[in-house]
């Protein structure tokens, strides 16, 4: 099973405070100079150029770095090919909302790893039942039964919100459109 990313929320509030104040403290300073003409447009270009710095720095720490399959492996994968003895489940995103945004993938309270967009997981599982969930932007779990040699599909779908957005999951039937739709995906490693 994948191990756990450490919470950033911490880290990101502290940041978004910091930007805040800094804002709040240089634009007030900088109205109160009366710095005109071209001074002014070169103090502009500068911050400008700092927040998108900054913004930049934001985005690529935020993204989680998840382990791509071999390619081998990710042929294997779609073939779709039962195992005798275990049930296997496919879990796949392959929205083009939040694609560089990773969202934990939980089953039975164990991480099984992460999925972000047009990336798949491929989890070979016992017979039984299952509780399918993640951290607290996963909007519901989702219980699922598998016997051996049966295949589920399931999509993680990420939900938009006007201030905060998650995901869920949906399980699929069985279909050439779902099986196309995987293939468009890459295989993740479970680690």
């Amino acid at each position: 099973m994948a191990q756990n990313q450490p919470n950033r929320k911490t880290k990101s509030n502290t940041i978004m405070t910091v930007s805040v104040i800094v804002g709040a403290v240089v634009g007030v300073s900088v109205s109160q100079l009366g710095i005109g003409g071209k001074n002014y447009f070169l103090l502009c270009l500068v911050l400008l150029l700092a927040f998108m710095v900054f913004i930049g720095w934001i985005v690529v720490t935020s993204m989680k770095k998840i382990p791509k399959a071999t390619q081998e492996e990710d042929r294997e994968a779609k073939k779709f090919i039962p195992v005798s003895d275990k049930g296997v489940v496919y879990i796949f995103r392959d929205q083009f909302i939040a694609m560089a945004k990773a969202f934990p993938v939980m089953i039975s309270g164990q991480s099984a790893g992460w999925v972000k967009g047009k990336r798949l997981l491929r989890l070979e599982l016992p017979a039984g039942q299952y509780t399918l969930g993640g951290d607290k932007a996963c909007k519901e779990s989702t219980d699922f039964t598998i016997e051996n040699g049966q295949i589920i599909f399931i999509e993680q779908e990420v939900v938009a919100g006007a201030l905060k957005g998650g995901y869920a999951y949906n399980i699929l039937e069985d279909s050439q459109s779902v099986r196309t739709r995987i293939t468009q995906c890459r295989l993740t490693k479970v680690t």
